[in-house]
């Protein structure tokens, strides 16, 4: 929940910088950003619903302890959704930091502008030969999943460029 809350806090600044930017922006970044913005957000929300349970039962003094039901539940279907909206969140917020660092560089020197980074796309992905693994480990830390993301992703090098700008 802390991670969930740290994201929703990045988000909230992602929106303070984008009112400070906003008509120095490229109609084309503007929807870059807002997407980002919306997408990261309503990612964190719904880990958030997920997770309410086991924090509601911490605070009204079980110990965190999920009843029979919800832990049935959970093992059914909200740790696999969980699984996948961590590594979609964790996803989303990599883009939102590249934005805010867009804004921020925006901000700074609006003639120097970087070019608008472009968001990985997991559907682009054609072949496993061009696949990493990136293990992410959920709150429990004896599950382990993987996320699947590009080897020559041009995520690093578009950060790269970003910051030699500044």
């Amino acid at each position: 929940m802390v991670f969930v809350q740290q994201v929703l806090s990045e988000v909230q600044e992602a929106r303070r910088l984008k009112q400070q930017v906003d008509l120095l922006l490229h109609p084309d970044e503007r929807q870059w950003i807002d997407a980002t913005i919306a997408e990261t957000d309503t990612t964190a929300n719904e880990i958030a619903v997920l997770l309410e349970p086991r924090r509601v039962a911490y605070e009204i003094g079980q110990g965190g302890k999920i009843g029979p039901r919800n832990r049935l539940k959970w093992a059914l279907r909200d740790s696999r959704i969980a699984k996948e909206k961590t590594a979609q969140l964790v996803l989303s917020r990599n883009n939102l930091i590249l934005g805010n660092l867009h804004m921020r560089g925006s901000a700074l020197s609006p003639a120097s502008k970087p070019s608008t980074p472009k968001p990985p796309s997991i559907t682009t992905i054609m072949s496993p030969a061009e696949l990493d693994s990136l293990s992410i480990f959920a709150t429990s830390r004896k599950e382990g999943f993987e996320v699947k993301v590009k080897r020559d992703s041009p995520l690093s090098d578009e950060l790269s460029e970003i910051l030699e700008t500044d």
